[in-house]
């Protein structure tokens, strides 16, 4: 799917107006099971179907509507842990997507942005650009911290990684900002760009 371009600004303003609720990691690691349908679709299609931002209940509530049939064969433990998973994980990896390929319009490099759930999924390549003369560049987002990158390390040994991708780390270290969220910025995207120059 061809991703359409929000503002940063207009994202991070979204969350600051609506700030992004932490479940705990113990509370969404009882929720990681394979969902029917990647969780980053059940986002992409809805800000493709409205053209704007939601929140998190929204993207909950849409999601328990997509897996309706599936969620009600689980435990309540379970369904808690993937309530968590949805708030805790999908939900601001999805965002940072959306303003990532924010930042990179915004450098005037990029035409279009893709993003396909079923390759995040599989080989956690989160975005696809396209350089103003046609070139994709693959791009890989994933935080700094060491359990992300544990995490990380496992899933591509599980379900591979794209070779081309490009990895852009969200530094641990730095600050919260708007809606109680680390966010990356335009440096981070370095040798995107460099690469994007060329």
């Amino acid at each position: 799917m061809k991703l359409i371009y929000l503002s940063s600004n207009a994202v991070q303003s979204f969350c600051a107006r609506n700030p992004i609720q932490w479940f705990t990691r113990e509370l969404a690691e009882q929720g990681d099971v394979l969902t029917p349908t990647p969780g980053m679709q059940v986002f992409f299609d809805m800000l493709l179907d409205s053209n704007r931002l939601f929140t998190q209940a929204q993207y909950y509530e849409k999601a328990c509507l997509v897996w309706a049939d599936w969620l009600s064969g689980l435990k309540p433990k379970v369904q808690d842990g993937i309530k968590a998973r949805l708030y805790r994980n999908f939900y601001p990896s999805a965002i940072d997507s959306v303003h990532a390929w924010a930042l990179l319009v915004e450098t005037g490099l990029f035409d279009a942005c893709y993003i396909d759930p079923l390759t995040d999924a599989a080989s956690k390549t989160d975005i696809t650009v396209v350089t103003k003369d046609r070139r994709s560049i693959q791009i890989a987002l994933y935080f700094g911290g060491a359990y992300s990158q544990r995490r990380t390390d496992y899933k591509r040994r599980v379900r591979g990684k794209a070779d081309h991708a490009i990895d852009v780390i969200l530094p641990a270290s730095r600050a919260p900002g708007a809606g109680k969220k680390r966010w990356y910025e335009t440096k981070d995207f370095a040798s995107v760009l460099e690469l994007a120059r060329l």
